[in-house]
């Protein structure tokens, strides 16, 4: 109990001592913590978005002409055994037909005389499986099935919107790793000089028998001093902006998790580095 006590103390007489690195210290943690919790929840609107915009997305089967009543509804059927199908509705041409005078109107069509569009069945996907390359697999095999004459899904648009989203969240992914490598840098650096400059009072403490862990948990105290407090003001700035945009104009952001998990999970992850970020200063000095 008298040794957890001296390195508690030991840790805030050195934070009382060092104000003005353990400021700046603690500031540029916060500005790493803050942008790391706005890149993931800028992540997670993209996604969101993705979603969105591809809710009412699907497969649209046409049919040949010679199909009967029983070879559609055999198609039908066995394509609402496939996976990732949510429904398939089928389209006879007249009602195809009268959804195209809805939106081109009637007298752009008067001069038909026949009917050219053909049945169809419209696929409507679950939006777990709407990505690219699952989309152009079930088009390819719905294609082979008996009465299909071709299959139309947007190719382009789904490969262009997902790989957006895929090169945006690998961007993200590469810039939150950096910043927690740089949390780390500045981190181990910091305790490397308030370890250095603390030489005098460590040969003492190494003289009179002290170990080398009782030496060195001060410094991780500090670590994790350093990483609790950046990332308590991180989540506050992050909650302040937050509201400020939400009674704006602003692009409403979806959160991955609640206002609350993400200001614990930012607490967490701050102490998290700066024990990793003071363990790892602390083991490449020599005792």
């Amino acid at each position: 109990m008298m040794e957890i006590r001296f390195h508690i103390n030991t840790a805030a007489s050195n934070i009382a001592r060092n104000k003005g690195i353990n400021l700046l210290t603690i500031f540029s943690i916060t500005v790493g913590l803050f942008l790391i919790a706005v890149t993931a929840i800028t992540l997670s609107t993209l996604k969101s978005a993705v979603r969105e915009w591809t809710r009412g997305f699907g497969v649209v089967v046409y049919l040949k002409d010679n199909a009967d009543q029983a070879t559609v509804k055999s198609l039908k059927s066995r394509i609402e055994r496939e996976a990732g199908v949510k429904e398939a509705r089928f389209v006879p041409r007249s009602a195809a037909m009268a959804s195209l005078k809805t939106v081109l109107g009637e007298d752009i069509l008067e001069g038909l005389d026949e009917n050219p569009l053909p049945d169809s069945i419209e696929i409507t996907l679950t939006e777990d499986r709407l990505n690219a390359e699952f989309v152009r697999e079930t088009a390819r095999r719905v294609k082979t099935y008996p009465g299909v004459e071709d299959v139309q899904f947007g190719e382009q648009w789904v490969g262009a919107l997902f790989g957006v989203a895929r090169h945006f969240t690998l961007a993200g992914t590469a810039v939150g790793f950096a910043l927690t490598i740089g949390i780390l840098f500045i981190l181990s650096n910091t305790i490397k000089i308030l370890f250095y400059r603390r030489t005098n009072e460590i040969d003492i403490l190494k003289l009179l028998g002290a170990t080398r862990w009782f030496i060195r948990i001060p410094f991780m105290a500090e670590g994790i001093f350093f990483g609790l407090s950046s990332g308590l003001l991180a989540s506050m700035l992050l909650q302040a902006s937050l509201a400020w945009m939400s009674s704006g104009n602003a692009i409403p952001f979806v959160m991955p998790v609640t206002p609350f998990a993400i200001s614990i999970l930012l607490v967490l992850f701050g102490g998290i580095l700066g024990l990793a970020g003071s363990t790892i200063a602390v083991g490449r000095i020599r005792l």
